[in-house]
């Protein structure tokens, strides 16, 4: 049995917020002139893309299997958890800013952005969702490979669903949470629960491995195999998933069934290359994104917070890249530093 904390995983996991921060800076603090050109901004995106969320709800699935609180009254509990603070966070980053800004300019269209980003579908509720799901699924007594029938379906009902929009924005913030019905859910459930369920199974067979560098050569070599067959399909057929203009915008967001197996067939050949290449990386670098890993959530929600009412000081879409990267690492260093002392603070208090 393969029990231990897999470092691939904490790797591939603090890899996604070091370029959720990148992506997330350069969307709400660059200059038009800066955001759909140029070779940086299409390594940006797909770095903030496929890396990034499908990573961290893959990992999150496998983490599901790893966690020494297995009980689906833990799961649920979990996930009512992640989805309230999802909503809260959406309260405190975009409701209150946007508000304050609508008034401060006497601009009605940010009053009413300010409701469609508090009602917005992001990660955090999502991933509550994936978990009220497990732990559902595992009230069931259901064997595994049941979770693959319920993603086919799943797969299946998005075709049918993804095409109608509704245009009663509190009706389409609950339907939003299932499918792509408005522009402002980012992480409808239909087209994202693949990761997690192809993180869970991934994640038992990791743990049954006598011999995990085998495992992952295999891995390594299905998905680099599957890759440009994939590719050539999904150019050919023009099957957009974020991949045709690079850009990883809404088409990655509302992505279908082909989306869900492209972009998993880069996240499978993306953390098991980090299962052989992680020896090679200083021993810093190992210590900083294992820590990232593990705090994985507290520094996604500072981060956001600080873009939050960074743009209150700094202003949306104004900056040239030079001024994004420094705000970027500011971001960093501030979100990194904060979370560290909210971390502490929590051990010193349960001790």
């Amino acid at each position: 049995m393969n029990k231990k904390r897999q470092l691939e995983i904490d790797i591939a996991k603090g890899l996604a917020i070091f370029f959720m921060f990148l992506v997330h800076c350069y969307e709400n603090y660059g200059a038009d002139s800066i955001q759909h050109q140029g070779f940086f901004s299409h390594l940006v995106f797909f770095l903030g893309g496929p890396l990034a969320a499908p990573v961290f709800m893959f990992c999150m699935g496998v983490g599901m299997v790893y966690t020494r609180k297995q009980s689906s009254k833990e799961f649920l509990k979990r996930g009512l958890s992640l989805f309230l603070i999802g909503y809260l966070l959406n309260f405190v980053r975009d409701f209150i800013p946007y508000t304050i800004q609508g008034y401060i300019h006497h601009d009605s269209s940010l009053s009413q952005t300010a409701w469609d980003y508090l009602l917005c579908t992001d990660v955090l509720p999502f991933a509550g969702l994936a978990y009220i799901f497990m732990g559902l699924f595992k009230q069931s007594k259901l064997k595994d490979n049941r979770l693959i029938l319920f993603y086919a379906i799943c797969a299946i009902t998005n075709v049918f669903l993804s095409p109608i929009k509704l245009e009663s924005r509190v009706l389409a913030s609950i339907t939003g949470l299932l499918w792509a019905s408005w522009d402002c859910t980012w992480f409808p459930f239909l087209s994202w629960i693949a990761f997690p369920i192809a993180g869970y199974l991934f994640g038992k067979q990791l743990m049954n491995q006598q011999n995990v560098d085998d495992y992952y050569k295999k891995s390594l070599t299905w998905s680099g195999l599957l890759f440009f067959p994939l590719l050539i399909v999904m150019y050919g057929l023009n099957i957009n998933c974020g991949a045709l203009d690079g850009f990883f915008d809404m088409e990655f967001f509302h992505m279908n069934w082909f989306g869900n197996i492209m972009t998993l067939d880069v996240v499978i050949l993306w953390i098991s290359f980090w299962h052989f290449a992680n020896e090679n990386l200083p021993k810093i670098m190992k210590n900083t994104l294992t820590r990232w890993s593990k705090q994985i959530n507290t520094m996604y929600i500072v981060q956001w917070v600080f873009i939050g009412y960074g743009n209150l000081v700094f202003g949306y879409f104004k900056h040239s890249l030079i001024e994004v990267l420094l705000l970027f690492v500011f971001t960093l260093a501030a979100s990194d530093l904060l979370t560290t002392l909210f971390t502490n603070y929590k051990r010193k208090v349960h001790l």
